[in-house]
């Protein structure tokens, strides 16, 4: 995984973290500083498959958010 040190927007320092998804309770997505719990990434309810991990990197200075998928590239 990529080393996110400084925030593409305003250049601060920044947090990696994960979106939790609060969908199912009727409520927006938040951001979660750190990794998620171990079962976080249980049984999923789609017929897709599993993807790729998504990883939250935000700015402490300026809270920009960004997203990026684990793995390769295809």
């Amino acid at each position: 995984m990529k080393d996110y040190a400084h925030c593409t927007k305003c250049n601060g320092p920044v947090e990696m973290g994960y979106v939790l998804d609060k969908s199912l309770h009727v409520t927006a997505a938040c951001w979660i500083a750190g990794e998620p719990p171990a079962t976080f990434f249980g049984k999923r309810s789609s017929k897709e498959g599993h993807g790729p991990r998504i990883r939250a990197v935000r700015c402490k200075e300026c809270a920009f958010l960004e997203l990026y998928a684990d793995g390769p590239v295809e």
